[in-house]
């Protein structure tokens, strides 16, 4: 967005629709790089705010546009990393069409990866690269651990066999195979539209806010990425939930001014009938009529597995939906779920939503809407009644839940001692429910009863401890240290699980890493 916007359009491309705009959005822990990344593909620091620049982290969200090598321009959206600014992360990850996973090869994957990756999930976003980034900075064997690591987190999910790429948003290393990636995903899109644009008109126009400020001379600006349809100069759309009519001034695609802009693009508009104090992040500007502010909600609701049993009929929850976030209760019915929100949303049915717990902070899911009204004022004495009867039937699921877990659970642990020494992956496990089989695994770790070591490796505890009595009688008869290969054949593993064998007795201590070789600590 220029210093000042200017009142009547330019006239060119930027506002027609050849083919299906669409957005990237960055996901991933802090300190891992993000903005750093998306500073060295597109040459647009995303991080404008004089805070962000000074602590070094992303609090708000950024944007840029990245050119890829077809000549082809995706929206970009950069998302903060920290866990107090999850909410951001939200608001930034609705409507996104490919996602980049950014994961610092020296860390691995970390907690907000983890959450990050569970958001796109509920979301629903249909696509997803992996920037492995920081490999400037790590030796072979942690980029490959960390590659594995990455690997085995995603087999479990929608997002397997997905790219992943090592990077360095320093040095640019890599960058020329990630935007190749990106590209093969982009050209799988346009594949699947066949004629690209769709049919956007302007009858389903909703444009969900995400800044709105002032420029001298031109007034009040909103900006965000349009959902759905087109809006154009003269448009006179509605904005809720204040319920106003405004006109639409003046529009800019990525900072050059258009008639129209299409679904799928970041847009700024120029807006009459409402100051700045009138509008906040949140709002909508929409087609009259399509949408209406809404404090009760019919949802298809899905809940993370950790989480079945722990969320009550009746719990007070964070409900985010399309950059706005609302406090409500949900409460389990017969047929489905409901959420009665003390301010409302703006929804329509079909829209996804995220479900975060407010202590401790976390997403515990999400799901999508099947029916929007406003809450009768009896539904309010009718609920202690609902979410007493409807407490007793989530605890049956939740027993009926643990169950299933521990039955499985003991038919890895036997695999586990079977395969002994070597480790089996999540994929070993014949299991095609993800959830009971992440379920199964976290009780397993948890417990004691598998161990899992990077690269999302898993053993019987007997295994390692073995291991652990291999490597000290090799390591006391070398006093100078060994190599990796040597204790690759001294265990009778595989590099790859040797090396992930032995980060982890150095993380306990009972191994050294002194150059090429390791010492008894």
């Amino acid at each position: 967005m220029p210093g000042r916007m200017a009142v009547a359009p330019m006239r060119g491309t930027a506002g027609r629709m050849p083919e299906r705009a669409l957005i990237l959005g960055t996901a991933g822990h802090i300190d891992h790089g993000k903005s750093t990344l998306i500073k060295q593909l597109t040459g647009t620091d995303p991080d404008r705010l004089a805070e962000e620049k000074r602590r070094g982290i992303t609090i708000e969200l950024g944007f840029a546009r990245l050119a890829l090598p077809s000549g082809r321009h995706l929206g970009v959206v950069d998302v903060p990393g920290h866990e107090k600014f999850v909410k951001h992360m939200v608001a930034g990850a609705v409507g996104v069409d490919v996602a980049l996973l950014v994961v610092a090869a020296d860390d691995g994957v970390m907690p907000q990866t983890i959450e990050h990756l569970a958001i796109l999930r509920l979301l629903q976003v249909p696509h997803l690269v992996v920037a492995l980034t920081k490999c400037d900075m790590v030796d072979t064997d942690a980029l490959e651990l960390a590659r594995m690591e990455i690997e085995e987190l995603l087999d479990t999910t929608e997002y397997a066999g997905s790219a992943v790429v090592a990077v360095s948003g320093v040095t640019g290393q890599g960058c020329d195979e990630l935007l190749a990636a990106l590209q093969t995903v982009v050209d799988m899109i346009d594949a699947a539209d066949g004629d690209g644009a769709g049919a956007d008109t302007a009858a389903d126009m909703r444009l969900p806010i995400d800044r709105v400020f002032t420029i001298a001379g031109a007034g009040t600006v909103v900006t965000g990425t349009l959902w759905s349809g087109r809006i154009g100069v003269g448009d006179t759309p509605e904005l809720q939930p204040a319920g106003r009519k405004l006109r639409v001034r003046a529009v800019q695609v990525h900072g050059q001014g258009v008639d129209t802009a299409y679904a799928g693009q970041r847009v700024a508009v120029n807006v009459v009938g409402a100051s700045v104090g009138d509008i906040a992040r949140g709002d909508v500007l929409c087609r009259t009529g399509l949408c209406k502010p809404a404090t009760l909600l019919r949802i298809k609701l899905e809940l993370l597995p950790d989480e079945i049993g722990v969320v009550k009929s009746g719990g007070l929850l964070h409900v985010h939906h399309a950059g706005r976030e609302v406090t409500g209760r949900l409460y389990y019915t017969a047929s489905a779920a409901r959420l009665r929100l003390f301010e409302p949303l703006i929804p329509v049915v079909g829209d996804r939503f995220i479900l975060r717990a407010p202590s401790p902070a976390r997403t515990v899911g999400g799901g999508s809407i099947l029916e929007v009204w406003e809450a009768p004022k009896r539904q309010a004495a009718a609920q202690p009644v609902v979410a007493a009867r409807d407490d007793a039937a989530q605890q049956e699921a939740r027993r009926a839940a643990d169950a299933a877990r521990d039955a499985l659970l003991s038919k890895i642990v036997a695999e586990l001692e079977r395969a002994a020494p070597e480790p089996r992956t999540a994929a070993d496990f014949a299991c095609e429910d993800a959830k009971l089989l992440a379920a199964a695994l976290g009780a397993g770790v948890t417990r004691g009863s598998i161990v899992r070591l990077a690269g999302s490796l898993y053993f019987a505890p007997a295994a390692l401890v073995a291991a652990e009595a291999t490597v000290r009688e090799a390591l006391a008869a070398a006093p100078d240290g060994l190599g990796a290969a040597a204790l690759r054949d001294a265990l009778g593993l595989s590099r790859k699980v040797t090396i992930a064998v032995l980060e982890h007795f150095d993380a306990r201590g009972i191994t050294r890493r002194v150059g090429e070789v390791r010492v008894l600590k």
